[in-house]
């Protein structure tokens, strides 16, 4: 009986190390993405203010 009780909280032990490695992997790649998405965001605000001041030179406000 106690060797049951000592495999069950092994495998336990075992599945609850590769759930923790899973969620670790997984929340470095959403890290990664996240600063892929930030520099995207920086990419395409830096390139609205520069075609919108075009605009501004064509049209400027009086």
């Amino acid at each position: 009986m106690l060797v049951a009780v000592l495999l069950f909280v092994g495998v336990t032990a075992l599945r609850v190390g590769v759930l923790a490695f899973y969620l670790t992997q997984n929340n470095k790649k959403l890290e990664i993405e996240i600063k892929e998405l930030e520099r995207t965001y920086q990419a395409l605000e830096e390139e609205f203010y520069h075609i919108s001041s075009y605009f501004d030179l064509l049209n400027p406000s009086e």
